[in-house]
């Protein structure tokens, strides 16, 4: 069985696309902004008691426990599996 994505594709989705970029351009979440903290609305429950951790790019959910990478975000968003979402953020990102 051959590997649908290479290990360096899946690092670069995870780790170097913004997700602050994949929460506010590309799935456009609905997002509140108090003064420099941008809270967006979880793709799992709706709430924003949220948080964004850029140096470690990684969003999460307080309210129901879950952390997003930019792909689990577009996994739970567009409720759509693991390769589908890679595909889908592959095609939105310039290469």
């Amino acid at each position: 069985m051959t590997r649908r994505f290479s290990p360096e594709e899946l690092v670069f989705l995870r780790n170097r696309v913004p997700v602050t970029c994949v929460i506010e351009n590309l799935l456009e979440l609905p997002t509140l902004r108090n003064h420099d903290k941008l809270s967006f609305a979880c793709p799992v429950c709706g709430g924003f008691d949220t948080s964004i951790n850029t140096a470690h790019n990684l969003a999460r959910c307080f309210a129901c426990r879950q952390n997003f990478n930019p792909i689990e975000l577009v996994i739970h968003h567009l409720k759509i599996g693991f390769v589908d979402s890679v595909k889908w953020l592959k095609c939105r990102i310039p290469a």
